[in-house]
């Protein structure tokens, strides 16, 4: 018995051994902070997979990650508190190299170079391609500058902007659709992908080979599609997100475990709060909010929803910061309520009238929103 014990064990360990194969970074990039963070990207559950940290020496450094499968990244290079983020896509197996130049400050992003596997030379062929492209936006700014300085108006400015910009995106998005009709095999192919509109993304992955879509790049292109899906229900919300329109219902638990329904709430005027206890500037709104809460709280109940944080670190933020209002938790993976209701940054208050109507949506820290309370509840 012991040794089919033993050998079960053998094979599950050789089992997840075979599972993982690792990803060897390496970096000799100039201008970097001292401490670097590899985070790896859900879209479908919309979460960080995981998280490895590494020290750079003057912008050397190295780093092994066992992976499972190829993932979207964020790389966070840490300098005197401030923080650079740049795209990175992680494939089990292979070798990524990052040189050239960290892009701080004014510097583009195509001064950072990636190289090492063919994976990544072919990733590095891609991005010559569309570098030309992308370097259009600069001539843009300066342009821009050059507008202001001639006292062109803000609204003239905004418009021949947005035309620019609209089309230097359209010419990028055209070269990476070229670029995976030319080379449909290619693994780095389903990056691309990740990198188009919403509205192209399943015509681009009908373009990929069976291989590829079903081989070890599926997790990207099954993050492609959990994007698009996600960035389509934004749209319909925030077409609803005007005043008049019914707010969605949601169902989520309070500090007690309880289900709360914002139908339970008709009757009163509800101010949402899309908040998170690593948003800075919805703690910094705190105070704001607690004081118009004590004023209007016989006709104004306030529902804090908390959003992209453990259910431990919302408890205990509640308790640090003494929040005394209803307070609602909304799990990482339960992530229906920010898209229904169109939430694309925190601090978010909406309120709602007594009838279940959108009454006003106020996006950041806006110290108006109390004095139109005031104004409201005269």
């Amino acid at each position: 018995m012991k040794k089919v014990l033993l050998l079960l064990a053998t094979v599950a360990l050789a089992t997840v051994a075979n599972a993982q194969q690792v990803l060897h970074l390496t970096c000799d990039a100039k201008n970097s902070g001292d401490t670097i963070v590899v985070q790896t990207i859900d879209y479908q559950r919309n979460e960080f997979a995981r998280v490895d940290t590494a020290i750079s020496n003057n912008g050397t450094f190295t780093l092994d990650i066992p992976l499972e499968k190829a993932a979207d990244a964020i790389i966070c290079n840490i300098r005197n508190g401030g923080m650079l983020r740049v795209r990175l896509y992680l494939v089990p197996g292979e070798h990524l190299h990052i040189g050239g130049t960290w892009p701080w400050g004014q510097q583009g992003a195509t001064n950072l170079t990636i190289g090492g596997s063919s994976f990544y030379e072919q990733l590095h062929e891609y991005n010559n391609a569309v570098n030309p492209i992308m370097n259009e936006v600069n001539p843009l700014n300066d342009k821009i500058k050059e507008m202001t300085a001639a006292g062109i108006s803000r609204d003239s400015l905004s418009a021949f902007y947005n035309q620019a910009i609209s089309g230097i995106f359209q010419k990028l998005y055209q070269k990476r659709m070229e670029l995976i009709r030319q080379y449909p095999d290619r693994d780095p192919s389903a990056t691309l992908v990740t990198e188009l509109p919403s509205h192209m993304t399943q015509n681009a992955i009908a373009l990929l080979t069976p291989r590829v879509r079903n081989g070890r790049m599926s997790a990207i292109i099954d993050n492609a599609l959990a994007q698009a899906d996600s960035k389509q229900k934004m749209a319909q919300a925030e077409k609803q997100m005007s005043k008049g329109k019914p707010a969605p219902d949601f169902k989520l638990k309070d500090l007690n475990g309880n289900e709360r329904t914002l139908a339970s709430f008709r009757g009163k005027y509800v101010l949402l709060d899309f908040w998170g206890s690593w948003c800075i500037w919805c703690i910094k709104g705190f105070p704001d909010l607690k004081a118009s809460y004590e004023k209007h709280k016989d006709r104004m109940e306030v529902i804090g929803i908390d959003c992209n944080d453990t259910e431990e670190k919302w408890r205990n933020a509640v308790k640090q910061y003494e929040l005394p209002w209803t307070n609602l938790y909304n799990p990482k993976s339960g992530t229906s309520v920010i898209t229904d209701y169109a939430v694309k940054g925190f601090p978010t208050k909406i309120l709602i009238s007594p009838d279940g109507l959108i009454h006003r949506v106020v996006v950041g820290e806006d110290p108006s929103l109390y004095t139109y309370l005031d104004e409201l509840f005269k």
